[in-house]
């Protein structure tokens, strides 16, 4: 039975609530195998269980991750969590992401397998997953911060209301001013990513239903998707969210700063 994980996986990249939800189910229509299990997210229970752990065992959370990120500045860190990961890899993998069925299909094609899978805490334990898979293909997706900030906002909101009734003291954990600064570190990363990786296609959200954008992901992901099967997946979804307290100063914020001038020069308020 031939190692399928080792052939070089797509990881899609990008900040939560950026559109790589969407991507993942692109990616799946292309023919690209993204994990048996997954939750509603679409994130491949097996890889977003490795990277939510290793934050955790680190005092880091995927909206805390300073310490974390701390951390990975010591190459003897990065290195015990490859070999963390990659002992976890061919011990699960073929069990727990692949499944033993698709794994007997896959064994009798005579074709390079395409798999791949999505968890926005990857962009975080970058450089563990370089390590392990150095020739991988990587899909960066950039969102503008404001819809960014307001839908982690209200997804965060919906989580906080459920908990509130076990812990009725609880407070809520994330205003605008602290979803732009996750978006800021994220970000980040990925542009240093983008620009110092090969095998890497750069998108922005806003610009998916563009036709130069459309082609350029059937030309990445070397599939026979059209362009109106993706224009079907990219569905416009009028937003009804009412501006969250906090907009006025979040706008503010992003009116000034150089990371959004870089990304977004042109942003409409």
């Amino acid at each position: 039975m031939k190692t399928i994980h080792k052939h070089n996986p797509y990881i899609i990249l990008g900040v939560h609530r950026s559109g790589t939800t969407l991507m993942s189910g692109i990616f799946t229509r292309a023919g690209i195998f993204m994990g048996k299990n997954q939750n509603v997210n679409k994130e491949a229970v097996f890889f977003y269980r490795l990277n939510n752990k290793a934050l955790l065992e680190n005092k880091s959370t995927a909206y805390d991750f300073d310490i974390f990120l701390e951390k990975l500045n010591n190459p003897e860190f990065v290195d015990h969590l490859t070999k963390k990961f990659n002992k976890e890899l061919n011990r699960n993998i073929n069990s727990k992401f692949f499944g033993y069925i698709n794994l007997l299909k896959y064994s009798f094609q005579n074709k390079d397998i395409k798999w791949g899978f999505k968890d926005p805490r990857t962009v975080l334990l970058y450089p563990v997953w370089n390590n392990i898979f150095p020739d991988a293909k990587y899909l960066i997706v950039f969102r503008n911060p404001v819809d960014v900030c307001i839908s982690t906002y209200y997804f965060e909101q919906k989580r906080y209301q459920k908990k509130l009734k076990k812990r009725p003291d609880l407070k809520f954990g994330m205003p605008l001013e602290k979803a732009f600064e996750v978006w800021k570190k994220f970000n980040k990363i990925l542009l240093k990513i983008a620009e110092n990786k090969t095998n890497t296609l750069a998108v922005k959200y806003e610009d998916l239903k563009t036709e130069e954008v459309i082609n350029k992901i059937i030309e990445f992901t070397g599939s026979r998707i059209n362009n109106k099967e993706i224009d079907n997946i990219i569905k416009d979804r009028p937003s009804n969210y009412k501006l969250p307290e906090g907009y006025t100063q979040l706008i503010d914020l992003v009116k000034k700063d150089e990371l959004v001038k870089k990304l977004y020069p042109n942003l409409k308020f």
